[in-house]
């Protein structure tokens, strides 16, 4: 009798192990944003002309609103003595096309608390202005996140249709350590993937 409640027990730990270590996604993304960036262009292979990655300056407000779709409010300026947002993210990175009449913008950005993803993500989709540009506006918005790591990507189908959907599997594919390919990519992000248009 004991042992079979030794082999028992023995079973449950292994299997308890398996399934604490087997489906454990990535908490922290260790590599460079603005090789991620560059990694998804030569995957999705916008058909106009981007600009290099560029890092966000995050203690400009202005640059956080207009990249990452995020906003500080008077009470929280004042706390904080500047810009609360920018205690959000460690770093950030955009790219855009050469020609600023073009509705596109990537962003790659870092969060410092991992296990605020999900809150960034949303405040990035519902605040992001996808009429920033003059005259053109994107009707695509994508927000999807891999650990600690969140992109951002709106366009115009009209410019590039089915862009975004390619960039989301890029960026899949640029983060993730596996060599997934094809539909099965996406199962590599972290966290539900926010969509428009």
């Amino acid at each position: 009798m004991k042992k079979f409640l030794a082999i028992a027990l023995a079973l449950v730990v292994l299997v308890s192990l398996a399934a604490c270590t087997g489906g454990k996604k990535a908490d922290t993304f260790e590599g460079d944003l603005s090789t991620v960036i560059a990694t998804m262009y030569e995957t999705a292979k916008p058909e106009f002309m981007v600009m290099d990655s560029t890092p966000v300056d995050l203690t400009d407000s202005w640059a956080v609103s207009s990249y990452l779709g995020i906003g500080d409010t008077e009470a929280e300026q004042e706390a904080t003595d500047g810009n609360a947002s920018a205690s959000l993210f460690k770093e950030a990175y955009f790219s855009e096309p050469m020609m600023s009449s073009q509705a596109y913008s990537l962003v790659v950005a870092r969060v410092a608390d991992a296990s605020k993803v999900e809150e960034i993500k949303a405040q990035m989709f519902d605040g992001i202005d996808t009429r920033k540009w003059i005259c053109v506006a994107a009707d695509q918005l994508r927000v999807v996140s891999y650990g600690d790591v969140i992109m951002l990507v709106m366009t115009s189908s009209e410019l590039a249709p089915g862009l975004a959907d390619s960039l989301v599997q890029a960026f899949a594919g640029a983060v993730s350590s596996s060599k997934i390919t094809g539909g099965d990519v996406l199962s590599e992000l972290t966290g539900e993937i926010l969509s428009r248009g």
